[in-house]
């Protein structure tokens, strides 16, 4: 014990300041002094109590001792991400966590405060950048990728909708075709592209094949390439509500078939691009010759 002659003259600081000042909670430092890996500080007995007699340099402590902590949960953590029953384990977990709503609406809620940050995004970008450097990492997220669209349907619609949903923006839109043209005007990228192109008309099941080369033997072929520019002078409008028809009758929303057959009148105005794609196609879908049955294309659709 420290008279208090000799001491009550100093200015110390309490339990809760010094955990303050060494940036934990009060809980963590007295784990700390529980458990022994820091050396308490002078006690001073007050009547019946004993008071602590914190001093900037037993913040230094605390501090430093932190810091040998945190080094040692980070080698931990670095061990724990190198097992793979743990990473299967806690995938599981956080699959299930995922499931209750609650939980979903507030991780998306501060994720999204989170983002707001300009720190946190400078780290999540460059976190995410430095992990699809390794081509493990990418292998690995393009399989599960496609295992997922394959399988899950609502994945598929959730998808489609947010893209097409993001398409609206011209900011993104306009961000994305530069981002396109860039990609596309390397070699490399092209000739990876042409392999995977081939590598997936090999696996591909025979039913999307011949659905493709239907398309491409039934006359729509030389219409698109007419659309798109391919052989020049300006496309004429039956062949635009023809290939317009024919990708919405593959499910395509209206503004995704805009933005591919009049890519310059979506850039300029991508709601009156769908408006008048959608239009036409009805049109020409009503006014379309009956069939046998005194039945339109429209009807038949």
């Amino acid at each position: 014990m420290v008279p208090c002659e000799t001491t009550c003259h100093m200015n110390y600081l309490s339990t809760k300041e010094v955990a303050a000042r060494a940036g934990i909670s009060r809980g963590t430092l007295e784990k700390y002094l529980a458990a022994g890996e820091l050396r308490p500080p002078r006690v001073m007995r007050v009547g019946r109590m004993v008071v602590r007699q914190w001093t900037q340099s037993d913040v230094d402590r605390v501090r430093r001792h932190k810091k040998l902590i945190n080094a040692r949960l980070e080698v931990s953590r670095k061990e724990m991400w190198a097992d793979p029953a743990y990473l299967k384990r806690l995938s599981v977990a956080r699959k299930k966590m995922w499931t209750d709503p609650a939980y979903r609406a507030r991780m998306i809620a501060y994720k999204k405060k989170a983002w707001t940050q300009p720190e946190y995004r400078k780290r999540i970008t460059e976190g995410v950048r430095k992990a699809f450097a390794r081509p493990e990492v990418i292998a690995r997220m393009s399989a599960a990728g496609k295992k997922r669209w394959k399988e899950d349907s609502a994945y598929r619609a959730r998808t489609l909708a947010t893209l097409e949903k993001i398409q609206q923006d011209p900011k993104i839109r306009e961000r994305h075709d530069a981002s396109v043209r860039k990609a596309m005007a390397r070699p490399e990228v092209i000739a990876r592209k042409s392999m995977a192109a081939k590598k997936h008309w090999k696996e591909a099941d025979p039913a999307h094949r011949e659905r493709v080369l239907k398309v491409l033997s039934s006359g729509r072929l030389k219409a698109a390439r007419r659309v798109i520019g391919a052989t020049g002078g300006r496309p004429k409008k039956q062949d635009l509500w023809i290939n317009g028809a024919a990708l919405k009758k593959e499910g395509l929303p209206w503004s995704q078939i805009a933005r591919r057959l009049t890519p310059d009148s979506f850039r300029n105005n991508h709601a009156a691009a769908t408006h008048a794609m959608s239009v036409g196609v009805r049109r020409w879908l009503q006014n379309s010759p009956p069939n046998e049955k005194g039945e339109t294309k429209w009807q038949q659709k």
